[in-house]
């Protein structure tokens, strides 16, 4: 919501009305930086009593200034997708565990934008569903505090083994700690056999962010003092 706001006051006096809806948002930011550092519960009872009376005064903006904004103009474009969006902006207001923004999402997906020439195309639907599967639990174990490729090596080892909803979901990057993924080393190229091509290609450029080393006939410990290893 905020870029587009930001768009339409270049080169406008500050004076002019995206200036104003700008400064409102700034406002709801100054909330969030000041709760930063709370639990989640009070992060919501910190939104309901700040926040929320900001966002009253940008719904009645809006509703101002929406009727008088060109359609086609950057304000009128601004003030229609945010009128459009208004409920799911306000979703933040209702759990504390919720981020104002998605920016932590954008960033964490801006390493595969980089490579997107190199696959633009998926060869198939069903390809492009089990790349963005992947790049998704990669993105899950870095932010649940997991070392991508050993989590990976994990649950290629174990979702064989799983049998039931509950063990399956055991498996998910939020429900591992560090300490539970296996550090003993593995026959990858043997295991990675029965693995198909998008799964051995993210095994092979999956970022290391651990040190490792590489054993003869591609064994890999997870944990020893190199950076590269053979898959």
């Amino acid at each position: 919501m905020r870029h587009k706001f930001v768009e339409a006051a270049e080169g406008r006096k500050h004076t002019a009305a995206a200036h104003q809806m700008v400064a409102l948002i700034g406002l709801l930011y100054a909330v969030e930086r000041d709760c930063r550092n709370l639990t989640p519960q009070e992060r919501e009872a910190v939104r309901e009593c700040r926040s929320r009376p900001i966002l009253e005064k940008i719904k009645a903006w809006l509703d101002e200034k929406a009727p008088k904004a060109l359609p086609k103009g950057l304000l009128g474009m601004a003030i229609a997708y945010t009128l459009n969006l208004w409920s799911e902006l306000n979703t933040f207001l209702d759990d504390g565990h919720i981020e104002i923004d998605n920016n932590i999402a954008e960033n964490a997906i801006r390493p595969f934008v980089i490579g997107r020439k190199n696959f633009l195309f998926s060869g198939s639907p069903r390809g492009a569903e089990a790349s963005a599967t992947l790049h998704s639990l990669i993105e899950t174990a870095k932010a649940n505090g997991l070392e991508p490729r050993a989590y990976l090596i994990h649950l290629f080892e174990q979702l064989p083994k799983a049998k039931t909803p509950e063990e399956i979901a055991a498996l998910l990057p939020m429900n591992l700690k560090p300490e539970d993924l296996s550090t003993e080393p593995i026959d990858l190229p043997r295991e990675s056999q029965a693995l198909s091509p998008v799964v051995r290609r993210t095994l092979r450029n999956c970022p290391l962010t651990t040190s490792r080393s590489t054993w003869p006939d591609g064994v890999v410990q997870v944990g020893a003092e190199s950076s590269t290893a053979q898959v």
